[in-house]
């Protein structure tokens, strides 16, 4: 399956809050969201589920009594809800370390969406979105 299109490839240049480039450091890329669901938005829903919060007829086998969904009645996951949740959480996810060069920049591809960096005692949250040039600043901890 392609996905390029749901991907940002693009040249980072990491520095710190002086805009001193962080050079030959080891920079930790780790997506907290997706900028798309890939048409499961039925993982935001599960933690509301117990909290009766919405109607999940749709992700149950409730809705017209046939066996469908991701989640039995009992809110126990199907082997369906596993599988997705392998491809949403694991495969379609950027989890994945770099090193930057001597200008502090590095080339990353990473699914489209809300990201945390970390290096060292350095963090930033930032969005990666298209291909464009970025520079993503990191604070102290």
């Amino acid at each position: 399956m392609d996905l390029s299109h749901r991907k940002a490839v693009k040249t980072v240049t990491f520095t710190d809050q002086s805009g001193k480039p962080l050079a030959g450091r080891r920079i930790r890329i780790r997506q907290k969201e997706h900028a798309f669901l890939f048409g499961c938005g039925g993982f935001d829903f599960i933690p509301y589920v117990s909290k009766g919060d919405i109607e999940y007829k749709q992700v149950t086998d409730s809705w017209l009594k046939a066996p469908s969904g991701y989640i039995r009645e009992d809110n126990s996951p199907k082997p369906s809800y596993e599988m997705l949740k392998g491809l949403v959480k694991r495969e379609w996810w950027t989890d994945t370390e770099i090193t930057t060069d001597e200008n502090g920049r590095a080339g990353v591809e990473a699914f489209k969406g809300q990201y945390s960096i970390d290096s060292d005692n350095l963090h930033a949250d930032t969005d990666f979105v298209d291909n464009s040039e970025q520079t993503v600043v990191l604070d102290a901890v």
